[in-house]
């Protein structure tokens, strides 16, 4: 067994405090660092949430007019569809979606012209949601946005999912372009005044 005297003793414990000093040390700036990039994610996720839900919401038009420009057109948009689905009489499935109508049974038609007009019902729900924002709950519009874009987006998944069989693409095709047009439309109505 080695022997230990007072010296190695001290020369043991003196590289052994060393040792921890610099472990502690890069700990704690390792913490300092790690706590730092910590507040600056928490304070983007705050300033996020601020702009998707405001603590006291105003009825200002945002200071991009494309924001709000945009903004009508998806309300014009989405009355026009959510309309033509409720009231065209095959409720667009084969004016619009080219959804061979004429090659089902009439009850099958029935259902799927059912279908259409009642989808359009919440398509027209959202067009008034989104119309109310944009007259009078200004504020709203990021949070808006960013739910117009994620029905567009996961409706087109969906749609990949579970796609239909028909001899050309439908407008709804374009469901993930107006998705991620709106989405970019989200990020730039919530970096305004930032």
């Amino acid at each position: 067994l080695p022997q230990f005297n007072d010296d190695n003793i001290y020369l043991f414990n003196q590289a052994l405090w060393s040792c921890h000093h610099r472990i502690l040390t890069g700990f704690k700036e390792y913490s300092k660092n790690y706590i730092c990039i910590i507040k600056k994610e928490t304070r983007k996720q705050e300033y996020i949430m601020k702009k998707l839900i405001p603590e006291t919401i105003e009825n200002k038009i945002p200071n991009n007019k494309f924001v709000y420009y945009f903004c009508w057109l998806l309300v014009g948009f989405n009355l026009f569809r959510s309309l033509e689905h409720i009231f065209a009489e095959d409720g667009g499935a084969e004016s619009i979606a080219g959804i061979p109508l004429s090659s089902y049974s009439p009850e099958a038609a029935n259902n799927i012209v059912s279908i259409f007009a009642q989808w359009g019902f919440s398509q027209l729900v959202l067009a008034f949601i989104l119309l109310l924002v944009v007259l009078k709950i200004r504020d709203l519009i990021p949070l808006m946005l960013l739910i117009i874009a994620l029905e567009n987006i996961f409706r087109a998944g969906i749609g990949q999912y579970k796609s239909l069989i028909i001899s050309s693409a439908p407008p709804g095709a374009l469901t993930p372009l107006i998705g991620f047009v709106t989405l970019i439309f989200f990020f730039i109505s919530i970096r305004e005044n930032k």
